[in-house]
């Protein structure tokens, strides 16, 4: 039996990107790293370094790639 695979349309891409979004700007992700903590920090996002979580606002991901280490 193959698996069933199926292209997702664009609105179905884009849903998938908002609330992907969504849960890096309210829940954060773990960044045990301190390296990586500084560069989030330096990109804008909000970083907990005691909790070593960081939160990522919409305009981050684009500054993100723009930071070098």
């Amino acid at each position: 039996m193959e698996p069933r695979m199926k292209v997702l349309s664009e609105p179905e891409m884009l849903k998938i990107d908002q609330a992907s979004r969504a849960v890096l700007k309210e829940i954060g992700t773990l960044a045990d790293n301190e390296e990586a903590l500084d560069l989030f920090n330096q990109a804008g996002a909000h970083v907990d370094p005691k909790k070593k979580i960081v939160k990522i606002p919409d305009k981050c991901p684009q500054l993100i790639r723009q930071v070098k280490p």
